[in-house]
Formats: C-alpha cells, structure tokens, sequence
C-alpha cells in the first residue's frame, strides 16, 4: 500500500501515538477539516521515545497547508481544544524526486 502522508483521516482528535516516520527533507504539512476552535500541529517524538515535541509555527486554526523542512523522525497531527470534527491531517513529501 502507497503511502498516502496521512496523519489524522476524518477525525477529532490527536493522531496514532507511534507517530508516521519520514526521512530528512522538505514536507507539505496541510489541514483540511472544521476546527470549531482546535488548534492542529506537526509534532515530533522527542529524542526519549516518548515525549512529543511541537515544530515551531505549523499551529494551524483553520485549513491551510506550509512548507516545513524536518529531521528524520516519526511525526505526528496534535489537535487541541474544539471540538473539531472532520479533521484531515497529512505531511508529504515536498516537490519531484
């Protein structure tokens, strides 16, 4: 199965707990959705295993898409307050390889 990018599908809240991996690069991280007042953001696992970490600037309140340069790491859609509903979260590769 392709990967789709996809951190949040039709949902209201905070996306898996074991993260997506991606690889070094360039990234589209966009949010699409009825936010009702939540807050989305890429987030990273910390380098503790457990902990998740907030990429600085990517808190979205309505739909919207940046491009973000990250490390190699498992990331992550955070969703806070709402309630939301619907929410579609995905980061992909930016650009041709």
């Amino acid at each position: 199965m392709a990967d789709t990018g996809a951190l949040i599908t039709n949902g209201t809240a905070t996306g898996p707990t074991s993260g997506v991996p991606r690889m070094a690069g360039d990234y589209c991280f966009a949010v699409d959705g009825t936010f009702s007042g939540a807050t989305v953001a890429l987030q990273m696992l910390s380098p503790d295993g457990t902990n998740w970490l907030t990429i600085a600037d990517t808190g979205l309140t309505a739909e919207g898409a940046m491009i973000v340069t990250l490390p190699s790491g498992r990331y992550r859609a955070s969703v806070a307050s709402g309630p939301p509903s619907g929410i579609y979260a995905t980061l992909k590769e930016a650009g041709w390889r």
